[in-house]
């Protein structure tokens, strides 16, 4: 990831929480956000080779990614309100940033996010979360 676009992260993450939630966060385990960290590079990674590849949102693949991606948000979010708001507001602001401010193995165009909005919104009502 260039410096611009760690830079542009690094700030929208900042803005995006309240200051005892972002403390909350960071008080967290080195180990933990290091493992979160992973399997959201993992997650992107996986996005990006399933739209790629033509898959839809409601294949398999997707599904299973949509899961995952709910667990990892699950267990980020950890029951903590401030941190789950912060995590919208966050995502918000990073959609919100010109593509080039963007680091690129994060960025999703309209399509993209599109895409993993309908495999979540399948995925939950398959869980039987209302939408």
């Amino acid at each position: 990831m260039n410096g611009t676009g760690q830079d542009a992260l690094r700030r929208t993450f900042e803005q995006s929480y309240a200051p005892d939630a972002l403390e909350r966060l960071r008080s967290r385990p080195a180990a933990e956000r290091a493992r979160t960290r992973a399997e959201l590079e993992a997650f992107w990674t996986r996005l990006h080779a399933l739209i790629a590849a033509g898959q839809t949102p409601d294949s398999a693949e997707a599904q299973a990614l949509a899961g995952r991606l709910a667990a990892l948000l699950h267990a980020m979010k950890a029951g903590d309100d401030a941190i789950g708001e912060g995590m919208q507001k966050s995502w918000q602001a990073f959609t919100a940033l010109p593509a080039e401010q963007q680091p690129a193995a994060y960025r999703l165009d309209e399509a993209g996010r599109a895409w993993i909005r309908e495999a979540m919104r399948l995925w939950g009502a398959a869980q039987g979360q209302p939408r």
